[in-house]
C-alpha cells in the first residue's frame, strides 16, 4: 500500500539557496529509485528557514530502502551541517477510500460529459 512521508527541516538562517540545491539533487536521485512515485518541497511562508518535504512511496519497504540507501546517505552528509536541529519524519498510509472516491469522481465527469460509461470499465 502507498504511503506518504512528511519530513520536516528546519535549516539555519541564509542557508537556503544550499539547501534548495541540496533538496532538488536528492528529489532527483530519490526518482531514480523503485517505487519512488512522487514528492514536493514546501517552505513556510512565516518562517522561510522551515520546511517540508512530502514524498509518496509505492510502500513502507521502497521508502526504508531508499531511507537506508547509500545515496541518500552521501546526499545526508550535505544536508546534516545546515539544518538547524534534526529533522522529524512522519509515515502516514493512504487509504483505500481515497482511491474509491477518484474513481467516483471520474464517473461523474464522464456522466457530466456524456461520455459512454460501459466503454470506460
Amino acid at each position: 500500500m502507498a504511503i506518504k512521508v512528511l519530513i520536516s527541516r528546519n535549516i539555519k538562517p541564509n542557508k537556503a539557496n544550499e539547501m534548495s540545491a541540496l533538496f532538488k539533487e536528492m528529489r532527483y536521485k530519490a526518482m531514480d529509485t523503485v517505487g519512488y512515485i512522487s514528492g514536493e518541497t514546501l517552505r513556510e511562508y512565516n518562517n522561510p528557514n522551515h520546511y517540508l518535504i512530502i514524498s509518496t512511496w509505492r510502500s513502507i519497504e521502497d521508502w526504508n530502502n531508499w531511507f537506508n540507501s547509500s545515496q541518500r546517505k552521501e546526499m545526508m552528509k550535505k544536508i546534516e551541517p545546515l539544518l538547524k536541529n534534526h529533522s522529524a519524519f512522519k509515515h502516514i498510509i493512504i487509504a483505500q477510500r481515497v482511491t474509491l472516491n477518484l474513481v467516483c469522481m471520474l464517473r461523474n465527469i464522464l456522466n457530466i460529459l456524456g461520455e459512454n460509461q460501459e466503454a470506460y470499465r
